[in-house]
């Protein structure tokens, strides 16, 4: 298990370092040079030169990736050296520094805080869901479930958020559209404008796990060791928990990992519907403004989330399914 875990570690390592270096390709692919998106167009040639001077642009092309993967480390992609800051119209040119840690502590700790709690709500509604469906699959009520999912999921994120907005604010009133505050702390001290933002994460979420699970669970369900269990007199109540649930679990772990990219994605979607100022937002605006450094930065910090949640993934195979045990170079035995 131990070599297991070292091997999966040293292969998401592999994978953020092949995401850097992607980012850092996508740098000098970008229109124009890093000095002219920086300052802007009302530099002077002799401050571009001062730039790339500084920011190490006029040596070779390795030596420039080696001063990236530098700053990197130090939690930076780009800077505006000292003192141009007084000197290139703030309009015209992009004057603030693209500091990693700027975007984790705040647009990504507001990402992580929504998925958070979509994450919550999907477990906390999935699992029950799946589990009626499963033990009561020819009841009308399993029926009528299956259709809502089925068109939960068929419905894009941006056409159902707008339907909630309509239905639950504009028709019901029961939900006040409140645009939630840039600081992280206002975001968790106003519930009322995580709401529909929450429901627009989680609802597509539970209606495609739901169905997953639901499957997997029925699968279990017609197994000998549950028969077992019903004939010695356990419930069926104890047994779906207990027995059944914990093997059906594992297809949902391997989706959730596979579909990270995907929910990052309609994410964005979310956060954009909703003035939520998480990662997403800010990487949408730093596409409208041309802000190519935020872009880049939110690029390669979802794209390490992605590896770290993938990874996470892989690793709780084992805590919810005791029978697994990893052997050699990771072979399943």
């Amino acid at each position: 298990m131990v070599r297991y875990i070292v091997g999966r570690l040293l292969q998401a390592f592999v994978v953020i370092f092949g995401v850097v270096t992607l980012v850092f390709v996508l740098e000098h692919l970008l229109p124009g040079d890093q000095g002219h998106i920086m300052l802007g167009p009302r530099a002077t040639p002799a401050q571009w030169a001062i730039y790339d001077r500084q920011n190490g642009l006029d040596q070779p092309i390795y030596a420039q990736y080696i001063s990236f993967l530098e700053n990197v480390v130090h939690g930076r992609i780009a800077f505006t050296p000292p003192g141009f800051a007084d000197q290139v119209d703030p309009i015209q040119g992009v004057q603030v520094d693209l500091d990693l840690g700027a975007l984790i502590d705040g647009p990504t700790t507001r990402s992580l805080i929504l998925m958070g709690i979509s994450t919550l709500v999907v477990v906390v509604v999935m699992v029950p869901l799946a589990m009626y469906e499963a033990s009561r699959r020819r009841k009308t009520g399993a029926h009528i479930a299956n259709i809502i999912a089925v068109a939960l999921y068929s419905t894009p994120p941006f056409l159902l958020g707008t339907l909630l907005i309509l239905f639950l604010s504009s028709d019901l009133r029961l939900v006040a559209l409140n645009t939630p505050a840039w600081n992280t702390g206002d975001v968790l001290g106003d519930p009322a404008g995580l709401v529909v933002p929450v429901l627009t994460l989680s609802l597509g979420t539970i209606a495609l796990f739901s169905r997953y699970l639901r499957s997997s669970t029925m699968e279990e369900l017609t197994k000998d060791y549950i028969v077992t269990a019903r004939s010695k007199g356990a419930s069926r109540t104890r047994v779906s928990l207990r027995h059944a649930l914990p093997n059906s679990a594992l297809p949902i772990i391997t989706l959730l990992g596979a579909r990270l990219p995907q929910i990052f994605g309609v994410q964005l979607v979310v956060e954009v519907l909703f003035s939520y100022p998480g990662l997403g937002l800010a990487l949408w605006n730093a596409a409208v403004f041309r802000d190519f450094y935020t872009m880049l930065g939110a690029i390669l910090i979802g794209g390490v989330f992605t590896v770290l949640g993938s990874l996470a993934s892989d690793l709780l195979y084992a805590v919810v399914d005791p029978r697994i045990r990893y052997v050699g170079s990771g072979r399943l035995r």
